[in-house]
């Protein structure tokens, strides 16, 4: 039984390239060209193709050459990866500095308005007090850093 399955494999592999199918090529009373593995009959003319017999065949390359563009993709990922990862660091401290900053805002804001009056030291550590329009005008500065910082 094994020497019966031995030979037909073999005979089929002899066999394969001359399996090959031959593919006609012909045009009918309409004008339209048609394509098959079959000869029309015979009052058409028929042109038979021969398809060019072709293996592709890969480059053959080394080991060395095989490391080296393994070594290239592994370097690709990893400057991929880090760029990732500093893209990520990046927004990570962005928003946490604009969570600190809306929180100093809205801190300085309800001190602003809970005060009866505002004042600044000048050079000589004395207060000068705000008036009416500075007032609003830093409670105003201060809804702006709002708006900025709070999204």
């Amino acid at each position: 039984m094994k020497k019966r399955l031995f030979y037909f494999s073999l005979l089929l592999m002899v066999s394969l390239p001359m399996a090959q199918a031959e593919i006609y090529k012909w045009v009918d009373d309409n004008g339209q060209v048609h394509y098959s593995e079959k000869a029309p009959d015979k009052k058409r003319a028929a042109k038979e193709i021969h398809l060019p017999k072709h293996t592709p065949q890969a480059t053959p390359v080394s080991p060395a050459q095989r490391r080296q563009k393994r070594d290239n993709l592994l370097r690709a990922f990893d400057e991929e990866r880090n760029l990732r990862k500093q893209a990520r660091a990046k927004k990570e401290h962005d928003e946490a500095r604009n969570r600190r900053n809306c929180m100093r805002a809205r801190d300085r804001l309800k001190n602003y308005e809970r005060a009866s009056v505002l004042y600044d030291l000048n050079e000589k550590g004395e207060r000068v007090y705000y008036s009416d329009a500075q007032r609003n005008q830093a409670e105003a500065n201060l809804r702006n850093q709002i708006s900025k910082w709070c999204d």
